[in-house]
């Protein structure tokens, strides 16, 4: 077969492993957000269905301190768009290991706070004067009161702006994100779609899901291997 037939098949051998692997990715990352839509419904249903009463008042002496700004919907619905096309973009950027990781890690955060917001149903401190926009999102989008604690919104903020820490070495970048991360985490008070304790935990849950994306699952998983076969050539040379 000729050379140049040969580096013809190749490339285009290699052209369409490539582009299976970018259709693999969106079919992951589509996944994860269908997941977390589908959570999110669920997780609405359910506490809706409960009694007043059954929903638990998670208000602390630092909500009476945060007052209400309606014009701060500007940033808490600008976080939906950074975490759909933002966290896109960061995590589709990872290499292969730490792609899947990222996987994994939404799944199971995705999953964990839905069982928490089931576990411990709570509700929305929505104020009476609620801005007229919001009202008409609230009504439009089937967004209620009662997938509140941790605030997934916080921690799907939250957890994309600590992995970019790990993937982008541009200072300019790492800093507008993180204003960004702030800017939309503090808007979740101001607009009182949560409270501070759902809003804090949020964060938290977020570095608990970054530290558990940084494992290296298969690293470690070698490391004990390595430890039993040495356990074991130990016991079998006495």
């Amino acid at each position: 077969m000729p050379m140049e037939s040969t580096e013809v098949m190749a490339f285009s051998s290699h052209s369409h492993t490539k582009k299976l692997q970018r259709n693999i990715r969106l079919l992951l990352i589509i996944g994860v957000a269908v997941l977390h839509i589908f959570c999110w419904i669920m997780v609405n249903e359910i506490n809706r269905r409960l009694p007043p009463s059954q929903l638990n008042n998670l208000s602390t002496i630092f909500d009476n301190w945060i007052p209400y700004l309606g014009w701060t919907f500007i940033l808490y619905y600008l976080g939906n768009f950074y975490v759909s096309l933002w966290a896109f973009f960061i995590v589709w950027k990872l290499a292969d290991k730490k792609f899947l990781r990222a996987v994994y890690t939404y799944t199971v955060m995705i999953l964990t706070g839905a069982l928490l917001e089931i576990v411990i149903p709570a509700h929305s401190p929505y104020p009476n004067d609620m801005n007229s926009i919001q009202q008409f999102i609230h009504e439009k989008s089937y967004s209620g009161p009662y997938a509140c604690f941790p605030s997934m919104h916080v921690t799907l903020t939250v957890l994309p702006a600590l992995i970019l820490f790990s993937v982008i070495k541009s200072k300019w970048i790492k800093l507008l994100s993180t204003l960004m991360a702030v800017l939309i985490v503090a808007s979740t008070l101001t607009l009182k779609e949560h409270f501070f304790i759902d809003t804090l935990a949020g964060v938290i849950f977020a570095f608990i899901f970054y530290g558990f994306w940084c494992l290296d699952f298969e690293k470690l998983f070698r490391k004990q291997k390595k430890g039993w076969e040495y356990g074991n050539t130990k016991r079998d040379a006495i």
